[in-house]
């Protein structure tokens, strides 16, 4: 059998996405989190926080979350998708305003 580093970030995920699974969401912030601090490129963990904040309907984290991710891989299309349920869901935009806002951001990271 394969030994597990106590802290190492992949770990950190998966064992956030099986708490999350469960139903033990403060636990799985805590995993994403952690993650977070280990690797801070992950663009992945940033993502997996944002989609818990969006369920607990903490919408403010989940937009710092995404925009964090955002910072690291402004090409991974489920980070801007993750936002802009936030947004969407903080009151901040109707869906086709934010669809031309995103595609324009979006366009925007493409040619940096």
């Amino acid at each position: 059998a394969r030994e597990i580093a106590p802290f190492d970030d992949g770990c950190c995920l998966a064992l956030g996405s099986f708490l999350a699974s469960q139903g033990r969401f403060e636990e799985a912030i805590a995993q994403y989190q952690l993650a977070v601090e280990l690797n801070p490129h992950r663009a992945d963990a940033y993502g997996s926080l944002g989609d818990i904040y969006v369920h607990l309907q903490r919408y403010a984290d989940a937009v710092s979350a995404y925009n964090s991710g955002i910072g690291i891989d402004p090409l991974r299309a489920s980070l801007h998708q993750g936002l802009g349920r936030a947004l969407i869901s903080q009151g901040e935009f109707s869906p086709p305003t934010l669809l031309k806002w995103l595609t324009i951001r979006i366009s925007i990271s493409f040619w940096k």
